[in-house]
């Protein structure tokens, strides 16, 4: 930096903005000269409204070259910048400093918006790139989905179909979550839900396959028969991603929120299983049976099978004389 930009770097008025998760101005506060103090005390020129923030976090300041900067001021907390905790650090303008769980941009009078490096709006968060990927692995999800479970000629029109209504529904539930990131934030924010909308279908998908394929190679049937409710907990994620999209300002709140309807969706899912069949689980066996070549455990012998069997003669006999008491007991009554 060069002695001319210095000086200027520090004419005033200065400007401390509060930025939120996603980069965007939340607040901006004018002040005529410096030193600044910034804390969650109310003896501070700045207060952050943040539990993690110290009363006394920070000072800005200008060094005797004219360069303005910030420092920690005695805070356990210190300052993070780029991950990493820093004593002082020089500010230009463009650096985002964090104290506590704010995030701070220091500018003065001299800072020129225009020369800020313009970023492609194929990477802004916002911007086109997350909607492309999203659409991308939602299609080739899709496709690769009605591959392995197609039993008849290829037919392009079934692809056709199921792209059509994996994209109607993703972008129904988008644009949901955008609307109510309008309504909150005033701003939609539709590509970033249309991306994580894709990924959780992606991973369900991923899952149903990983889970089908391990539980027959390894005979382990639960991981089939309770594999619903790891989709709740994909789904529950996938709320929670949404909130924090929405606002990054209650992270522990959706968070409880997100478990509780992760808990309840399971229990519910327990409780239909239950009713429905008299099993807690989803099924009672694999549904799909995979090519011999995949199976890793050892094939269980029918004697074993028999032995495994002779437990269950015993309730099954049971169960049919009280059928045949409870019969004789309705001809008496007649």
């Amino acid at each position: 930096m060069s002695q001319y930009q210095a000086s200027l770097q520090a004419k005033a008025p200065y400007f401390i903005e509060i930025l939120g998760r996603h980069g965007e101005v939340k607040t901006r506060h004018r002040f005529e000269q410096l030193p600044v103090s910034i804390g969650r005390g109310y003896a501070n020129d700045l207060i952050l409204d943040d539990t993690n923030a110290a009363n006394y976090h920070a000072i800005v300041e200008a060094t005797d070259a004219g360069v303005l900067r910030i420092r920690e001021s005695g805070s356990q907390q210190g300052l993070l910048y780029q991950g990493k905790r820093i004593a002082t650090l020089e500010v230009d303008g463009q650096r985002v400093v964090k104290l506590g769980h704010t995030q701070i941009r220091v500018r003065s009078a001299a800072f020129n918006g225009q020369e800020e490096v313009a970023k492609n709006k194929l990477f802004q968060q916002d911007g086109l790139l997350p909607a492309l990927a999203g659409l991308l692995m939602l299609a080739l999800s899709s496709l690769l989905s009605v591959w392995l479970e197609s039993t008849d000629k290829f037919s392009l029109v079934n692809y056709l179909l199921v792209l059509a209504l994996v994209f109607g529904l993703a972008m129904l539930w988008s644009g949901c979550w955008a609307f109510a990131n309008r309504v909150v934030s005033g701003q939609t924010r539709f590509s970033q839900h249309l991306f994580v909308v894709s990924s959780a279908l992606i991973v369900m998908d991923l899952w149903s396959v990983f889970s089908m394929v391990i539980a027959y190679a390894f005979s382990l049937e639960f991981i089939a028969a309770y594999g619903n409710h790891a989709m709740m907990a994909i789904a529950a994620m996938m709320v929670f991603c949404h909130l924090t999209i929405i606002s990054d300002q209650h992270f522990k709140r959706f968070l409880i929120i997100c478990t509780t309807l992760a808990i309840v969706g399971s229990g519910l899912i327990l409780l239909g299983n239950y009713q429905r069949s008299g099993n807690l689980a989803d099924e009672l066996y694999m549904t799909h049976l995979l090519p011999p070549s995949l199976r890793h455990s050892q094939n269980q012998s029918a004697d074993e099978f028999i032995q495994a069997a002779q437990p269950l003669k015993g309730k099954l006999d049971k169960a049919r004389l009280e059928a045949v008491d409870k019969g004789v007991a309705l001809l008496g009554q007649e």
